[in-house]
């Protein structure tokens, strides 16, 4: 066997692997390519996204032409995708032949187990010494594969040939010194890779599906490469009108090799197999879409076929068709019941259009995901009530109505599958975008290209976002409605966009940006524009000076200034690695702007300029959105106080070009009620004042959009103050607020929107939590500090001294910059007052300070909220220096499932067993239901729990909290014996005494105990271990009153 032959048998086998690995989009979906190993008959030409005149046309064609691969299921063959490490290690074990291997018991890395996809294949790797991982012993399956790795891959795979590399190199951007010199050289000398024109051959970059196929292609000798046909038609009908008439239709392929549908017909159920077969009925030149067929036999079955081609005699595939034409009519048309059977073929056929939209609905952003699964289940349902008109009809009249039921309902269900495969061509049309943009930024950087050059694939790269966006609103619009799928216009201005020639039109009504998405164009009165004498992001000139003069006159403040300047000079003597930068940017850009802006330490402003470059120039690309946003809002502030020059092009390309395709997309990131939503707001807001300001248009939309996506989030925060996400998730989201809210005023005269007030904010941080300023967790929150910085802003703008007094005290025990600032004249300490919040759904009841201070508090709310924990009715109670009863906060670490609806109630800690309240039976409450909470008097609260409690007619929980105890009284009716359960979960030592029927708990020296009254007759009382830990890992104990026959409790449960 010759060594080419040898080797396209290997690389076929390989890249039959690489093209069914899973691809990550958006969100949770994978894209998974389907390859028939002994039938495929694909070509480059069947893929919507791979024309003729794409660079690796050929190298894509010979691998459907040697029956490797079809593509993926919508047609697309995604030429710009990455390859991933785990697909290259299975493509390199099936390149060597899938020798016999049995794989260790135990990984040899750290990150893949022996479940992991491919762990055959990548254990296989290590065994070769083909790839040893990374230092760390680590493999990361699933990030990209970069062009330095692959040849060292390909080399090593060779068995390592003798070779010397020269001493002069080859690529501009790979010197000697240059990791993986020797290997990229060797593939130079092969011509497997000769890189780019301009002499670089980008090491680092991932390698994309269309490399991979043109790397794999000149290994094999680069063979002869036969023009592959047309993709076939699609959505075929065939309707027999009348007796000798038949109307065929169908949907044309995406690809752009196609002239025309040859159309032949053959007698009975088996449709012609070849274009010369059977008998010619029309050849239909583009774009036409139907055809007529006259001059047929009644009640005569035919089977036709469509065979799309191009202008060089290339067939693709047949579709077919079959249809039976009517009898003879004796009115003149086709019987009733010929009509009938007609119109129910249609719709079947049209169902199933709708069966192949359905995939589609996981591969597209969630919204239009969700347009497409309405559209699906809506036309389903249409498509059933115009089959209940075929058959209802009794009449020709009935039945001509019924026939244009049908027709409407076909076009319907041929548009969902039409756009929904046009949506999808779009996003990866949006990836080409994005390359370009990147490509051109890192051309720019390296001195590649002019500036001009750059603004030049600038402009045709924001406007062909714009004709992206238009696109896709014509597509959302079209969805579900009967018309038919409009026309894209972006493919046709993709040779300027990758040529970087000619102009491209830009969509009225939207604004570009590159290496993102469209955003609507907004008023000019949404421009943010900052000041241009000083800091405009949280902070003023003003408000350093009055901090300055404060520490000046008064000793308590100069003494907590000095030590945050003397914090900010250590700060900046820190040598941080790019992870541990990342790790606390944050709260250095808090320090190291104080000590700059406060005392001029230029020290201070080097180090924070350099940290934000460092930052903006490590890219956000293998971080989740919510890291850089969090990065974002840092740098943007920081680049306010102490700007630093040349970042504006890398921040628009790589930080808020995913940021505004978020927004064109409707992610709930931007959108919900969540802390998630304000953060990735909040960054958007300050970037677009920083980063844009010579844009002001761009500006103008980006900032609208974050506003009016943050409006949700704020709210949930500023209804009562608290938040339904829990105290953890408030204080996660308290800077991006505080930002937000701190800024507005620097950049508009007046706001451009309604923005609530975060009054409500300092009244829960003050009041919410216990004697110990703790807050009682709920939902999935640990017990930490509630952060200040919301009720510093109100404080500083309503110089409220309460407020101010309790912002003060948290400021000595922990120093901001920002509560420096927004500092206000501090009165006296209030003492703590009983408080609901309604919204939020929780009551906290205080008693004064003293040796009988204490809190117990009452969750209502709902459970269908962000991070909810199935905990309706759930008590606490702090006394005598102890918290008695322990919610068990989250599950650590985020394990598998924790935060998907399907399997997040599967966990124990979010669930109700693991919560201090009344339960039916030992069965989680409804997902869906809700507690109004109620503050009845300063010591007492309610809850509403019939929801909470199914089979009951009424239920309500009561927390009355006095000096002497604490009583929780139970109240609820059914109109049947029901099992219930009462539960209090603590980490105090529990002894039970179930003739009393009381329980006493005992913890740090302190002892309660608990006295039940009213208890129903065969109750039993008990303690059992918890199945999990305590948010600070203590050992939980749930004592339980197990009630078996209840139809009218009246229970009390005292603890004191």
């Amino acid at each position: 066997m010759s060594f080419f032959t040898r080797a396209r048998r290997l690389i076929a086998s390989a890249i039959a692997f690489l093209l069914v690995v899973p691809f990550l989009a958006m969100g949770s979906a994978n894209a998974v390519e389907t390859v028939e190993d002994a039938t495929v008959s694909a070509a480059a030409g069947s893929f919507f996204d791979v024309r003729s005149d794409n660079q690796f046309f050929d190298e894509i064609s010979w691998l459907a032409a040697e029956r490797i691969s079809t593509g993926y299921s919508d047609g697309s063959f995604r030429p710009l995708e990455p390859v991933n490490r785990d697909a290259m290690a299975a493509f390199m074990y099936r390149l060597a032949d899938s020798p016999a291997y049995t794989p260790p018991a135990k990984s040899p890395f750290r990150d893949v187990t022996t479940t992991t996809q491919f762990y055959k294949e990548i254990s296989w790797l290590a065994s070769m010494k083909i790839s040893t991982g990374y230092s760390d012993g680590t493999f990361r399956p699933l990030e990209p594969v970069n062009r330095d790795a692959m040849a060292a891959f390909m080399y090593r795979l060779a068995k390592s040939p003798s070779y010397t590399a020269p001493a002069t190199a080859r690529f501009t951007d790979v010197g000697k010194g240059v990791q993986f010199y020797k290997e990229i050289s060797w593939l130079a000398s092969k011509k497997i890779s000769e890189g780019w024109p301009d002499r670089t051959y980008r090491p680092l970059l991932p390698v994309n599906r269309d490399a991979m196929a043109a790397f794999m292609y000149r290994y094999a000798g680069s063979p002869a490469v036969a023009a592959p046909p047309p993709a076939p038609v699609s959505a075929v009908t065939a309707y027999a009108g009348t007796p000798t008439t038949v109307t065929l239709r169908w949907t044309n392929p995406t690809s752009s090799a196609y002239t025309g549908v040859l159309v032949r017909r053959a007698a009975g159920t088996i449709a012609p197999a070849s274009p010369t077969d059977g008998t010619a009925v029309s050849d239909v030149p583009v774009p036409k879409t139907t055809a007529t067929n006259t001059g047929l036999q009644p009640l005569t079955t035919y089977s036709y076929s469509f065979f799309a081609h191009d202008k060089d005699g290339r067939f693709s595939s047949p579709a077919k068709a079959t249809v039976t034409t009517p009898g003879e009519a004796t009115a003149g048309g086709p019987s009733l019941n010929d009509q009938r059977a007609t119109l129910r073929t249609r719709i079947t056929a049209a169902k199933n259009l709708y069966v192949d939209s359905r995939p589609f609905i996981s591969t597209l952003a969630r919204a239009d995901g969700l347009i497409v699964k309405d559209a699906v289940a809506n036309g389903t349902v249409s498509l059933d009530k115009a089959g209940a008109l075929v058959t209802a009809a009794t009449t020709q009249t009935a039945m001509t109505a019924a026939a244009k039921a049908v027709d409407s309902e076909s076009l319907r269900a041929a548009t969902v599958k039409t756009s929904a495969t046009q949506m999808k061509a779009l996003i990866d049309l949006r990836v080409v975008q994005q390359n370009v943009a990147k490509t051109a930024l890192s051309d720019l950087n390296a001195a590649r290209i002019s500036a001009s050059a750059y603004q030049a694939t600038k402009v045709r790269a924001e406007a062909f976002t714009t004709v992206l966006a238009a696109d896709r609103v014509a597509q959302r619009n079209a969805i579900g409605k009967v018309v038919s799928a409009a026309k894209l216009q972006a493919p046709a201005w993709r040779d300027e966009l990758e040529g970087r020639t000619g102009t491209i039109p830009a969509s009225s009504g939207w604004v570009g940006f590159l290496g993102g998405c469209a955003l609507p164009v907004a008023e000019s009165k949404f421009a943010p524009k900052l000041p241009t004498n000083g800091p405009g992001i949280i902070t003023t000139n003003k408000m350093i000076a009055d901090a300055n003069s404060r520490a000046a006159t008064n000793p308590a403040i100069e003494k907590v200034h000095g030590q945050m300047i003397r914090g900010a000079a250590n700060q900046a003597a820190d040598v941080l690695t790019i992870d541990q930068l990342r790790g606390s940017f944050s709260t250095r850009v808090s320090r190291l702007g104080y000590g700059w802006l406060q005392a001029g330490d230029t020290k201070s402003r080097d180090a924070m300029r350099s940290d934000t470059r460092r930052i903006l120039e490590s890219g956000p690309e293998t971080m989740s959105t919510l890291t850089a946003s969090h990065l974002l809002l840092a740098a943007g502030t920081a680049n306010d106080w102490a700007p630093v020059a040349g970042m504006e092009e890398t921040v628009l390309v790589r930080w808020l070009g995913p940021q505004t395709c978020l927004h064109a997309d409707r992610e709930n990131f931007v959108d919900a009620a969540t802390n998630i939503a304000a953060i990735h707001n909040a960054a958007t807001f300050v970037a677009s004042a920083v980063y844009l300001e010579k844009s002001p248009v761009q500006a103008a939309a980006l900032a609208k959009e974050s506003l009016v996506s943050i409006q949700p989030a704020l709210a949930m925060v500023t209804a009562d103050g608290g938040s339904q996400e829990g105290p953890g998730y408030w204080t996660y989201e308290s800077r991006a607020f505080a930002t937000l809210y701190s800024t507005l005023p620097n950049v508009y005269a007046s706001n451009p929107i309604a923005i609530p007030s975060l009054a409500k904010t300092a009244d829960y941080a003050m009041n919410s939590t216990g004697p110990d300023g703790l807050p009682t967790p709920f939902a999935d929150s640990e017990p930490n500090p509630l952060s200040p910085l919301m009720p510093a802003w109100i404080s500083y703008t309503t110089k409220d001294a309460g407020v101010a007094a309790w912002v003060w005290k948290e400021n000595q025990a922990k120093p901001d910059s920002q509560l420096m600032w927004w500092w206000a004249q501090p009165g006296q300490l209030p003492a703590k007052k009983s408080s609901v919040y309604p919204f939020t759904g929780f009551a906290a009841l205080h008693l004064p300070s003293g040796s009988t201070a204490g809190t117990a508090t009452l969750k209502g709310g709902e459970n269908t909220t962000a991070h909810s924990h199935l905990d309706l009715g759930t008590v606490s109670f702090f006394r005598k220096g102890v918290q008695w009863s322990i919610d068990p906060g989250t599950e650590l670490n985020n394990p598998t499932g924790y935060y998907s609806a399907a399997t997040r109630w599967n966990f124990w800690k979010p669930g109700t067993s693991a919560h201090s309240t009344l339960l039916m039976g030992q069965s989680n409450q409804p997902i869906g239901a809700k507690g109004a909470t109620k503050l009845l008097s300063s010591s007492s609260a309610s809850v509403d729990m019939a929801q909470a409690l199914p089979g009951t007619s009424s239920a309500t929980r009561t927390v009355t909290h006095t000096p002497t105890s604490m009583v929780i009284n139970d109240v609820a009716k059914a109109s049947s014996g029901k099992a219930m359960t009462w539960q209090w979960v603590t980490d105090a030592a529990v002894t039970i005494d179930a003739s009393l029927n009381r329980a006493t708990l005992n913890k740090n020296g302190q002892q309660i105990t608990i006295n039940f009254g009213g208890v129903p007759s065969g109750s039993k009382l008990g303690a059992v271990a918890a199945p999990g830990k305590g948010p600070s890992g203590q050992a939980l104990t749930i004592i339980k009153m197990t009630m078996t026959n209840v139809s009218n409790l009246n229970l009390t449960a005292t603890a004191k």
